[in-house]
């Protein structure tokens, strides 16, 4: 009939255009898709470059002009920019300056140089282990409190941390270790020596060192009580010598492994040999030795 002829050609008509319906979603849900995943992606890409960013720091150096030999913080500055931090800007404080004494006040900061730091402190894993190991954060300003001698002492106006070393050399043995060799090795430990003097046995200032610290081995040295705030020399003195009365750092048991050195008590020259496993140890015959 003429009706059924008309639905059967709209039939086909709308037909047609399922397909092209069809394909207009599947276009439609692709490009919704490939958006979807650009903004994944440049989300991503958004993520790894602010998390490559350094972060931004600001420094505040406090400074004491009465101090010329304290120790320096451009190491940890240089650690900082190294691990993560971008020093956008460091400002330089005196510490008898209004500003200065107004920080001390607000920190509670009572040794020169201070270090305080401002700025994105969470941002790097690297930078907040470091600022946990050196110091505190107060009100997310990080303050600087493991200063390393020398220093200067704000509550005594002092200066801390400043070693005398005398070397006490063996006047009657020619064959014993160079004493002016602990020099270096002191100085390795990034201990800051303030006077160094070499004395010999045989003088009165030597003698009376020897019966003061009650020496028995020559050469050796001893370190002014200051050398107490050098951590990894007080860790390792117990192996090496004794704490005298007056808090001096009395090098002496630490004389054998020198090399070739005078048993004041045995008064024999003690010539180090090598032992089986590579070790220095006492020869078997030791020589006799002068008084010195």
């Amino acid at each position: 009939s003429l009706f059924n002829s008309m639905i059967k050609k709209r039939l086909t008509k709308y037909l047609w255009l399922a397909p092209i319906g069809l394909l207009v979603i599947l276009v439609l849900y692709n490009n919704w898709q490939v958006g979807w995943l650009n903004v994944r992606v440049n989300q991503e890409k958004a993520k790894a470059k602010e998390e490559a960013r350094p972060a931004n720091l600001e420094v505040t150096l406090l400074q004491s002009a009465d101090c010329p030999l304290c120790s320096s913080l451009d190491p940890y500055l240089d650690y900082l920019e190294k691990n993560g931090g971008q020093l956008n800007k460091i400002n330089k404080v005196e510490v008898k300056s209004v500003e200065g004494q107004a920080l001390l006040e607000k920190y509670q900061i009572s040794k020169a140089p201070g270090l305080i730091i401002s700025g994105e402190l969470a941002k790097k894993e690297t930078l907040k282990k470091f600022f946990d190991a050196n110091g505190e954060i107060i009100d997310n300003i990080f303050v600087f409190r493991n200063v390393f001698p020398p220093y200067y002492d704000l509550l005594n106006s002092s200066v801390k941390g400043l070693v005398n070393l005398t070397m006490i050399r063996d006047s009657a043995c020619t064959e014993c270790y160079d004493v002016s060799a602990h020099q270096k090795i002191i100085e390795n430990f990034g201990v800051k020596l303030n006077e160094v003097k070499e004395v010999l046995s045989n003088s009165a200032t030597g003698q009376a060192l020897i019966k003061q610290y009650q020496l028995p081995y020559l050469p050796t040295i001893v370190l002014s009580p200051e050398i107490e705030l050098y951590p990894q020399v007080r860790q390792l003195w117990p192996q090496l010598g004794k704490i005298s009365a007056d808090g001096s750092y009395v090098f002496t048991e630490g004389v054998k492994q020198m090399g070739v050195y005078h048993d004041l008590v045995s008064s024999k020259i003690i010539k180090p040999a090598s032992s089986a496993d590579g070790s220095a140890a006492p020869a078997n015959n030791p020589e006799p030795a002068n008084q010195p």
